[in-house]
């Protein structure tokens, strides 16, 4: 599955303008070097989780899980986050939207939050850090209620991950020390 996903997405031009745009933001931010390289391939998986939420309303383990893994790799030498503070926020990232989730589904009888976005969340807090969870959720929540209320065109589901991951990568992007 995943396989095709990421065809179908090579073969847009519309793809290769939104690495090339991240590689060179990510290159002037940070210089060319392992951040840079390190952001760009951030940003290339979450535009593309977007994505395939948009399309699907899925943001699929297959992709989420290692990037998870890769922020937890990548702060294990303290890239963006202390190895401890990296693990703290997966964690927290996890409990965190996972105790809504639940809490949605038992007050209202349905899903409110889909199990991708609890993942994309902790993989979230793998590359920032535990600090880092509280205002990126800040900035997505509002995102997301904003794309609920341009869509009101009866659909009734809007993708939260897109929000998440514009939220987290900007976050890192602005906060990211600089000439570690």
């Amino acid at each position: 599955m995943a396989g095709g996903i990421w065809r179908r997405a090579a073969v847009q031009p519309w793809w290769w303008l939104i690495v090339g745009v991240l590689g060179a933001a990510s290159g002037w931010r940070f210089g060319i070097g392992a951040e840079a390289l390190a952001m760009t391939g951030l940003g290339t998986m979450l535009a593309r989780l977007s994505s395939i939420d948009i399309e699907r309303r899925l943001l699929p383990d297959r992709l989420v899980l290692p990037l998870l893994w890769s922020g937890l790799v990548l702060n294990a030498a303290g890239m963006f986050a202390a190895p401890a503070v990296a693990i703290l926020g997966a964690a927290l990232g996890y409990l965190s939207l996972e105790a809504c989730r639940r809490g949605y589904r038992r007050l209202r009888g349905r899903e409110g939050l889909g199990g991708g976005d609890v993942k994309l969340f902790a993989a979230l807090g793998a590359w920032l850090g535990c600090g880092a969870l509280a205002p990126v959720l800040a900035l997505a929540a509002p995102l997301g209620l904003l794309w609920g209320l341009l869509a009101r065109s009866g659909a009734a589901t809007i993708p939260f991950g897109p929000c998440l991951a514009l939220a987290g990568w900007g976050w890192l992007w602005w906060h990211a020390p600089l000439g570690r």
